[in-house]
């Protein structure tokens, strides 16, 4: 019994090992905003959703609808146009149109742009639908530990000729887990808090400012890292033809 389980177990893993490794998933970290972050960059397995050929800020955001939002992949949606692919549905909202997106803090072509593993893709639903005002903030970092943090925060634009730009976010009041801290962002969008090492969501307000708060997440200080990067190493020995494969794996989990 021992011999045939070994024997199917040694099988499987040959198996395995002849297979070829698939490019077609990344993880992308996915904020959504209706008012306030109601998913906060948390990580999502990105596949090819509209089966086009291509890892988009579409699938990234469809992917991301199916893993957290209660509706499920039916809370996300997008047709065709003549200008493109646009978005109908987000967090199970139709919004009227107004709803806004950027890549790695930038604002993107379009919902077709590709992304990469390790992205970020923050999307959003306009409050001001009559002049689209709504003005996105960014942190320089978007997971940080310890007790005391300083951060950057800055917002995006654009200027007279309708170029991108960002710009350091000034006298922008700091908030942890909602509530003012009494902290505001300097002249040059720098602020530095003093906490009290437990895990926290920092975000932002302006009162004359219609903001897309950004989101940085404050990790316990006996919790330094939202991974465990400790190498948890499993080594098969394979014995196959007179060969000895090594499969080595270095475990990680979600804190």
């Amino acid at each position: 019994m021992k011999k045939a389980f070994a024997f199917v177990l040694l099988a499987v893993l040959t198996l395995l090992l002849c297979l070829p490794v698939s490019a077609e998933e990344i993880t992308v970290f996915v904020t959504v905003v209706d008012g306030t972050p109601v998913l906060a960059y948390r990580p999502v397995t990105v596949t090819d959703a509209d089966s086009d050929g291509a890892l988009t800020i579409s699938d990234a955001l469809a992917c991301a609808h199916a893993a957290y939002c209660p509706a499920g992949a039916s809370g996300y949606g997008t047709e065709l146009t003549a200008f493109g692919i646009s978005m109908t549905k987000l967090w199970n909202k139709d919004n009227g149109g107004g709803y806004g997106y950027y890549h790695n803090d930038g604002a993107p072509m379009s919902l077709a742009d590709p992304v990469s593993d390790g992205d970020r893709v923050t999307a959003f639903l306009y409050r001001d639908m009559k002049f689209y005002s709504d003005t996105y903030a960014f942190f320089d970092k978007y997971e940080v530990s310890g007790s005391e943090i300083s951060l950057t925060l800055y917002t995006a634009g654009y200027d007279a000729d309708w170029n991108p730009v960002t710009s350091p976010a000034a006298g922008m009041s700091i908030l942890v887990d909602g509530v003012p801290s009494g902290f505001v962002t300097g002249e040059d969008g720098r602020v530095t808090l003093t906490l009290d090492g437990k895990a926290h969501e920092i975000t932002a307000e302006k009162a004359d400012t219609v903001l897309v708060p950004p989101y940085c997440r404050v990790l316990a200080s006996d919790n330094p890292s939202t991974f465990d990067s400790t190498p948890g190493v499993m080594i098969l020995s394979i014995l196959c033809g007179g060969c000895v494969f090594f499969l080595a794996r270095e475990r990680t989990k979600e804190a």
